[in-house]
């Protein structure tokens, strides 16, 4: 008798037990500040908050995937030295500078002796007689060229195919006559003075150093590393399966989520792994401080319905104890903090579908002092901090 009575004390203690905790869940997912409760308007104004009314938002299902900021290959450019010898600049750049193209970038006082004059002569001859081929295939092609617009263009007499066969004919040859050009000048050395002006034929940013002025240099060696970084690009893999709308994506640097920059798909790459998605290389069609190596996330539309919900700014949103909050105006009794669920980003901060903030007034400006706020008071109040 007496062990039942024992058990039945003992259950009820627990029931009681269990209640207390139930009645003190409820009032922390109430989450109201307790300084609110008591200053009402008195807080808005002393911490400065600013209120703006939920806006109801549509927004398309996106997919959201990693990868980081590249340099873009055909933007990279290296600088060398034509010959060896001694390297003299009045002004020598360092990592991070942006540089102009410019005739007179440095000089190199070089070394020569007779073998290394004969040895220039002959690279100087070869470069010359590789743009004099290229000038005359040049001539050639552009006439093919006008001979296949024009048949082309007279009854298909000449497919499209070759055509544009034609056409990147003529672009290489044109580049390869560029190429040459820009050879011969960094071969342009005054022998007879024993003095050789080295030109910067490209501009950029400087991202490495390799040798500085009154340092010793060999020929061929890398003096500068340079690229346009103006538009980055940045290389992502999407998940395995997954269906995009579009060529365009939202990309955002991890280490600044707060601005958002727009990027189209320029390239696919495979992954080289079955059990992988596909590699693809964002072009940001702005300028965008991102640098190489940088942390980036891109979201991609994909397909599905549209989500529909409200649409709650970046500076709205709080984080405590790993979930996501706001703050919404809950009548006499001040502030009320809320848990969402984000569920799509936008450009101008996130959707959810969370129906408590539907139609509410939201703590836009000074969200995070309300939270410090409510923490304060927690603290004060029962000698600890929420976990």
């Amino acid at each position: 008798m007496n062990q039942r009575v024992a058990i039945g004390l003992g259950l009820g203690l627990l029931v009681l037990a269990c209640a207390k905790e139930d009645e003190h869940a409820a009032d922390a997912g109430h989450a109201a500040v307790a300084a609110a409760n008591v200053l009402g308007a008195d807080l808005e104004q002393a911490l400065a908050l600013g209120l703006a009314q939920a806006v109801e938002f549509d927004a398309a299902p996106s997919i959201e995937t990693w990868g980081r900021v590249i340099v873009d290959p055909g933007a990279r450019f290296t600088l060398r030295a034509p010959l060896a010898g001694t390297l003299h600049a009045e002004h020598w750049p360092t990592p991070g500078v942006v540089l102009a193209p410019t005739e007179n970038f440095a000089s190199i006082e070089p070394r020569l002796g007779a073998v290394e004059r004969v040895d220039l002569a002959a690279r100087r001859a070869d470069v010359e007689r590789d743009r004099a081929k290229a000038q005359s295939e040049l001539e050639n092609a552009e006439h093919t060229l006008a001979r296949s617009v024009a048949l082309n263009a007279d009854a298909k007499a000449v497919s499209d195919r070759a055509l544009e066969e034609a056409r990147t004919r003529v672009a290489t040859l044109r580049a390869e006559i560029a190429n040459a050009v820009e050879r011969a000048g960094a071969l342009a050395v005054d022998t007879g003075a024993l003095s050789a002006t080295l030109a910067l034929p490209r501009g950029g940013e400087v991202l490495d150093v390799f040798a500085r002025p009154a340092e010793s240099v060999d020929a061929g060696a890398a003096l500068l590393e340079l690229a346009d970084l103006s538009h980055p690009l940045i290389e992502v893999q999407v998940p395995l399966g997954a269906r995009l709308v579009g060529d365009e994506a939202t990309v955002a640097s991890l280490r600044d989520g707060e601005h958002a920059f727009h990027a189209v798909v320029e390239t696919h790459v495979a992954s080289g792994a079955p059990t992988a998605g596909e590699v693809l290389r964002l072009r940001v069609d702005a300028a965008a401080p991102l640098r190489p190596g940088e942390p980036i996330v891109a979201r991609f539309q994909a397909a599905g319905a549209a989500l529909h919900g409200v649409e709650l700014p970046r500076s709205s949103l709080v984080r405590l104890a790993g979930k996501t909050w706001v703050y919404v105006r809950d009548g006499e009794r001040g502030f009320e903090r809320v848990e969402v669920v984000l569920a799509s980003e936008t450009r101008d901060g996130w959707l959810t579908t969370t129906e408590r903030v539907r139609g509410a007034e939201l703590v836009v400006r000074g969200a995070q002092s309300l939270l410090s706020t409510e923490l304060l008071a927690r603290a004060g109040g029962s000698g600890g901090e929420e976990e």
